[in-house]
């Protein structure tokens, strides 16, 4: 029986990357610190039994960050589709608030800026999966346009950055999968034009039967 290639390209699910986002702008920058201290493993990790009047830096630390993860939201983004980003872009592209038309050169570039930063607001709004409220626990399913423009025009601009950072790493991962798949020495074809070694058993046999 035949297999149903519509359904098996329905069911394939991109990559998807998570960030946390400060609602407390004021401890923002402490919060990402804390992040980095404790990606590079700096962070000293608790004893699984300790003392409660055990103070040690690492324990704070940990708790601090624990505490200030309560003041945040999660954002989880997806990789889009070659054809989701066409469409985003030409949505933009379209629009005539990004008319470059009886413009000089200097407010083309300003223009110019503000319709990448429109994209990106689309993108980020596109690609949100789901939102997760870190302080109760609650959830909802993705971001509107508008969500996504207040979200950036309330957030201070290292932040904002980093969220498209964490799109940019679902999109790459992505785009890595996709290019490793279809690498012919991947599928196992292409063993000849990596440079592996090739069975030549068949072409000696050849020689031998002349």
């Amino acid at each position: 029986m035949a297999f149903e290639l519509s359904k098996i390209i329905a069911s394939i699910k991109p990559t998807v990357k998570a960030i946390d986002v400060p609602l407390n702008t004021e401890n923002a920058e402490r919060f990402a610190q804390l992040v980095e201290v404790a990606k590079t493993a700096q962070l000293v990790e608790a004893p699984l039994s300790r003392s409660i009047t055990d103070t040690s830096p690492g324990v704070e630390l940990q708790e601090e960050l624990e505490a200030l993860r309560k003041e945040t939201i999660t954002l989880r983004l997806r990789a889009l589709s070659n054809k989701e980003l066409y469409i985003l872009k030409k949505k933009v592209w379209e629009d005539s608030f990004f008319s470059t038309k009886n413009k000089n050169e200097d407010e083309k570039a300003i223009i110019s800026i503000e319709r990448e930063d429109r994209l990106m607001e689309y993108i980020i709004a596109r690609s949100c999966v789901e939102v997760i409220d870190n302080a109760t626990g609650e959830s909802k399913n993705g971001l509107s346009d508008v969500e996504a423009a207040d979200l950036r025009g309330h957030l201070p601009e290292f932040l904002w950055q980093q969220i498209c950072a964490t799109w940019n790493d679902a999109q790459e991962l992505g785009v890595v999968v996709s290019e490793a798949i279809s690498d012919p020495t991947f599928r196992g074809d292409g063993a000849e034009q990596a440079g592996e070694p090739v069975d030549d058993s068949s072409a000696e046999d050849g020689e031998s039967g002349e």
